[in-house]
């Protein structure tokens, strides 16, 4: 047995569930609907945020990256002091141990941010919708990264996930005619990118939320993102004039959207693992396709209904 199992330090395996050393039975199913739990909670409110964004864009005329930089500073801060609330000291402790601070580096500007930036610049070029549908393809990236890992090839029902991923793709970009793109090759870019993004924070993220909590993680990446690319574009010589609905949707983003939403989504990814986590995050897709059509009026093609579909059944046989 090597030493990190001998650790009183939960278990960590990318694809597999938390395992709390001496845990009985009932509290591992206890744990796992836990997870469960703030699995949904968090991808649905992801997929109302991706909507809520998509309106503020359109409304106000903000920009991607100055409401990636906005929410991220602010849903961070909030919870970093839920995290010192419920643990004095949490914080601090993030920044202990070189190699988890390297490892934290990695997964939040090659990982959160980059996600973040594509996803909100993908909804820009689309909708929030077919955004977060894109972003499911993370999936078949997690599962290279394992078969690489693994030197191995993919097995049967993997196989299948990929070719549902690439027909999704198709259908989506096409509209079911192969002989032209009916999705601008910048949306398709963004959300191919959002995927990769998504994907690395999942991986790379796990082992750092189950030494250190999902909380105060999260709450130090979202804040260092924020103040990283707060340097850059100065946001606060650009505000929006918000008017009230404006402010709601502002504060939803940042409160639900960001904080609740990447808190408890990422606190169920580490206790069910990259794969079950996101196999339960579809339904955030799910939730921003149905926002779209209700509160946008948004008009789905039947290729592209076709494709949404294709793309969830590969969430649901890779997971």
């Amino acid at each position: 047995m090597s030493q990190e199992q001998t650790t009183e330090q939960p278990i960590a395996d990318p694809g597999e569930p938390l395992r709390e050393p001496g845990a009985s039975p009932a509290q591992e199913r206890s744990l796992v609907r836990r997870g469960v739990a703030y699995t949904l909670i968090g991808g649905a409110f992801w997929g109302l945020s991706g909507t809520c964004s998509g309106v503020l864009m359109d409304t106000f005329g903000i920009q991607p990256l100055w409401l990636v930089c906005v929410r991220m500073f602010f849903a961070g801060i909030l919870l970093c002091l839920l995290a010192e609330f419920q643990q004095r000291g949490s914080v601090r402790n993030v920044f202990r141990g070189r190699r988890i601070v390297a490892q934290m580096l990695v997964t939040t500007f090659c990982g959160l941010m980059l996600n973040s930036i594509a996803y909100l610049s993908c909804i820009h070029a689309t909708d929030s919708g077919t955004a977060t549908i894109l972003q499911s393809l993370n999936i078949p990236i997690i599962l290279f990264w394992v078969c690489l890992r693994a030197r191995r090839l993919p097995r049967g029902k993997e196989w299948i996930g990929l070719v549902l991923a690439l027909v999704g793709v198709v259908l989506i970009a096409t509209h079911g005619d192969l002989s032209s793109l009916h999705m601008s090759p910048e949306g398709l870019a963004w959300g191919l990118v959002c995927a990769t993004g998504a994907a690395v924070a999942g991986v790379g993220n796990r082992r750092v939320l189950a030494e250190k909590g999902s909380v105060p993680v999260m709450g130090v990446e979202m804040l260092m993102i924020g103040i990283a690319m707060g340097l850059v574009l100065q946001p606060w010589t650009q505000w929006p004039a918000f008017d009230a609905s404006g402010w709601g949707l502002f504060a939803f983003t940042i409160i639900c959207g960001s904080a609740a939403a990447f808190g408890l989504f990422y606190a169920g990814l580490r206790i069910l693992g990259a794969y079950r986590a996101n196999l339960l995050g579809t339904i955030e897709p799910v939730t921003a396709c149905v926002a779209s059509v209700v509160w946008l009026g948004v008009a789905f093609s039947p290729a592209e209904v076709v494709g949404f579909v294709a793309i969830l059944i590969m969430v649901v046989i890779t997971g």
